[in-house]
């Protein structure tokens, strides 16, 4: 028993020579390490915990785009399951192999304008111009005059003779249909046409009522219904100068009334015995009575 407590106390006096003899470790920024414990006796095992670095921040890969998936090789006929329900037909047998086919796009198809429009109640801007929703349709041939015209009147000052060109072409077409052809595209939504109801010319009949004036290019029969209106003064021009005074009429007959006949008598007569006895003697003979 002696030899054994001996034994041991010179093995511990050995170990902590060992231990004063190693040199100091250096300093560094490894945390302290974990002490695992021992058994009586037993020298200690010194465990260091790992030291984890975190890594630079790299540059982020870009995402590539999913490659389309390939389709596969159409299924054969033998291997469609027929779904048809009760009552309707199936479809035909599929005796052939299956082929797949790239739909195409269907071509634009560009509209052609009509020829001919035909408007129900337009709504008038002014003289010349009639409109129905987003369309815009201009009288071919006109001059029109703007709402904000005056015309002169001999009466003095002015007159708004725009106003009243408007309402002649509103009292024209009101609940009528307007049938517009020749038509000419000016800018979006807007046309110039030659417009009509029934058989009537709307530019025609404005300017031969001379409430509108012919456009330079307009047909020579505009301007010559454009002169007789402005010389017979209607629309624009009926205020225009001295009021024309109305054609004199005849005479009216006189009523033939008979008269008595008159006798001259001089002075010398008339201070006579003789000519006053016969003036008065005969005065009563050649009165004559109606």
């Amino acid at each position: 028993m002696r030899r054994l407590t001996g034994l041991l106390a010179a093995v511990g006096a050995a170990i902590l020579i060992a231990l004063a003899v190693l040199p100091a470790p250096a300093p560094s920024n490894v945390p302290e390490a974990q002490q695992i414990p021992v058994a009586a006796g037993e020298p200690e095992t010194v465990v260091a915990e790992p030291v984890v670095t975190a890594a630079a921040p790299g540059p982020v890969p870009e995402e590539q785009p999913e490659p389309e998936a390939e389709l596969g090789p159409p299924p054969a006929p033998d291997s469609i399951r027929n779904v048809t329900p009760a009552g309707i037909l199936p479809h035909p047998p599929v005796t052939g192999p299956l082929k797949r086919v790239t739909v195409a796009k269907a071509p634009a198809v560009t509209e052609k304008p009509p020829e001919t429009l035909k408007l129900t109640g337009p709504l008038v801007i002014d003289a010349g111009t009639i409109q129905v929703k987003h369309l815009t349709i201009h009288l071919a041939g006109l001059d029109a005059p703007d709402l904000s015209e005056t015309c002169p009147s001999r009466l003095g000052g002015t007159w708004p003779c725009g106003v009243r060109a408007r309402t002649a072409l509103r009292a024209l077409v009101q609940r009528s249909t307007v049938v517009c052809d020749d038509l000419v595209e000016i800018g979006t939504n807007a046309l110039t046409a030659r417009c009509s109801r029934g058989t009537r010319d709307l530019a025609a009949w404005m300017v031969e009522q001379g409430w509108a004036r012919p456009a330079e290019d307009a047909h020579e029969t505009l301007h010559q219904a454009a002169a007789a209106a402005k010389e017979a003064r209607r629309g624009l021009w009926q205020l225009d100068g001295p009021q024309a005074l109305p054609p004199t009429t005849s005479a009216l007959p006189q009523a033939e009334i008979p008269l008595p006949p008159v006798e001259i008598v001089t002075e010398e007569e008339a201070g006579s015995p003789a000519g006053a006895a016969g003036a008065t003697a005969a005065a009563p003979e050649d009165i004559q009575r109606p």
